[in-house]
């Protein structure tokens, strides 16, 4: 677990960055390493569904988490590809 620190009036002040339950991302299976800055949220989409985006969110120093990936079923890239 990393901490930010700061110098505040001639001290070190240790600040724990936590940032919550990472994205559920629906079709999809989750692993996680932790809820604190630059842990990560590792993501692998069910059979039959295809990742679109990065299969990592990582826990950031604005207490939120980067943008999961969205797993897609073939019925829905289908329905983009044929569109006039």
């Amino acid at each position: 677990m990393d901490n930010f620190c700061a110098i505040l009036h001639k001290y070190w002040v240790f600040v724990e960055v936590y940032c919550g339950q990472p994205f559920n991302v629906a079709n999809s299976n989750r692993i996680v390493t932790g809820h604190y800055f630059k842990d990560t949220a590792t993501y692998e989409c069910h059979t039959a569904f295809r990742m679109v985006g990065n299969d990592t969110s990582e826990c950031q120093e604005d207490h939120r988490w980067s943008t999961p990936p969205d797993c897609q079923g073939w019925f829905h890239l289908m329905e983009r590809s044929l569109k006039f």
